[in-house]
C-alpha cells in the first residue's frame, strides 16, 4: 500500500510539474509575441519616420529657393533672347506660398491665406514632385543628392518640362553627373558646340548653377 501510494503521489507530482512547465512555456511565448509585435511596430514607425525625414533637406532647399509669399502675386522677370536682348516676361497666372502655381478655379476659402494653409499646399506639391521625379528616374538608381536635385527641378518646372532635358536625364541614368550638369546649363548643337543657356538657367540662373555645381561634385 505504501509503495502504491508513493507511486500515485509521484505520478501526481509529475503531472503538476508538467502543467507548470506548460504554463511557463505559454507565458514565455505570449511575452515573446508581445515584444516581437512591439518591436515590429516600433521598427515600422522608425522606417516611416526615416522615410519622411530623409527628404527634409530637399524640402528646406526648395523652400529657401522658392522663398515664401503669403499673398498671391504675378511673377515678372527679365529674360534674354537669342540676340542677347532683354525682354520682360509676365506670367499669366498667380503664384503663392512656396512657389505654388495657382491653377484656374483654385481659390482659398474667403481668400484668407495663412502660413499653415501654404504649408499644407507645399506638402502636397512636394509629394507630386517626388512621384514625378521617381517616374523619370527610380530613386535607388541615383545618388541621393542627385535625386534631390531632380525632385526640386520637377517641383519648379513640372514633370513634363524636366523630361525635356533628355540628354541630361540620359547622363543621370548612367551616373555621369558632370556631363548631366553641363546639359542643365547649356544648349548644345549636333556637333557638341554650346549655343546658349537653357531656359532654366535663363529664368533662375543662380538656382540652376548651384544645382549643376552640386551635380558635378558627385
Amino acid at each position: 500500500m505504501n509503495i502504491e501510494l508513493w507511486r500515485n503521489v509521484k505520478i501526481v507530482d509529475t503531472s503538476a510539474t508538467a502543467t507548470k512547465r506548460l504554463i511557463k512555456i505559454i507565458a514565455v511565448s505570449l511575452v515573446t509575441a508581445i515584444l516581437l509585435g512591439t518591436t515590429i511596430g516600433h521598427t515600422k514607425t522608425m522606417d516611416k519616420n526615416n522615410e519622411i525625414n530623409k527628404y527634409d533637406y530637399v524640402k528646406k532647399k526648395i523652400k529657401d529657393d522658392e522663398d515664401f509669399k503669403i499673398l498671391p502675386y504675378t511673377l515678372k522677370y527679365s529674360e534674354k533672347d537669342s540676340k542677347g536682348n532683354k525682354k520682360l516676361i509676365i506670367e499669366n497666372f498667380q503664384t503663392g506660398g512656396y512657389g505654388h502655381k495657382i491653377k484656374k478655379g483654385e481659390t482659398h476659402a474667403h481668400f484668407t491665406y495663412t502660413r499653415e494653409y501654404w504649408e499644407g499646399i507645399f506638402e502636397n506639391d512636394f509629394e507630386i514632385a517626388l512621384k514625378g521625379a521617381r517616374k523619370i528616374i527610380p530613386e535607388e538608381n541615383l545618388d541621393p543628392k542627385a535625386f534631390g536635385i531632380l525632385v526640386e527641378m520637377v517641383y519648379q518646372m513640372g514633370e513634363s518640362n524636366v523630361k525635356g532635358f533628355e540628354k541630361a536625364i540620359g547622363h543621370l541614368k548612367n551616373k555621369e553627373y558632370t556631363l548631366a550638369s553641363d546639359q542643365l546649363l547649356y544648349n548644345f548643337d549636333d556637333n557638341g558646340d554650346m549655343k546658349g543657356w537653357t531656359n532654366w538657367h535663363k529664368q533662375t540662373p543662380e538656382r540652376a548653377t548651384e544645382a549643376a555645381e552640386l551635380l558635378s561634385s558627385l
